[in-house]
């Protein structure tokens, strides 16, 4: 008597064995898994280019933005003339708790922070001249 065989036999069964019903398509197991090993390989290299593209700057990059480099080096520059921010505060409460500094020293921290707001938040390019009037207005303080 013929016996049909399982479904999972025809995967180990070349393409033309005598009980294959003729069946050309079926591959066996080991070129299976090689064709998903591929399949996979091919689609997280999808998903890592995707990935990067959409979220490359927070979880690709090892070194923060340039924004925040600059506004840290503001920070670090008033923190050595003994103005220190606090920890919870944000950019803005930070400006706000220096209103007892003189007019000009205020206004060149007002600039860099906006200039960091401005970066920070946003996916405007920072325009080399832009950088360069930052880091002067840094090196001022």
């Amino acid at each position: 008597p013929y016996l049909r065989p399982h479904r999972h036999h025809l995967l180990l069964w070349p393409r033309h064995h005598p009980r294959s019903l003729g069946c050309s398509w079926v591959l066996p197991l080991f070129q299976v898994q090689i064709l998903a090993q591929i399949l996979a390989l091919i689609l997280a290299a999808i998903f890592i280019i995707v990935a990067k593209r959409r979220y490359g700057r927070f979880f690709f990059s090892t070194r923060p933005p340039l924004s925040v480099m600059l506004y840290q080096d503001m920070l670090r520059r008033l923190e050595k003339s003994g103005l220190v921010k606090n920890p919870s505060w944000t950019a803005r409460e930070f400006l706000q708790s220096i209103a007892s500094l003189p007019d000009a020293k205020r206004d060149l921290i007002r600039r860099v922070t906006e200039f960091y707001e401005k970066h920070r938040f946003s996916n405007s390019p920072i325009l080399p001249a832009k950088e360069k009037e930052i880091r002067g207005l840094i090196e001022s303080l």
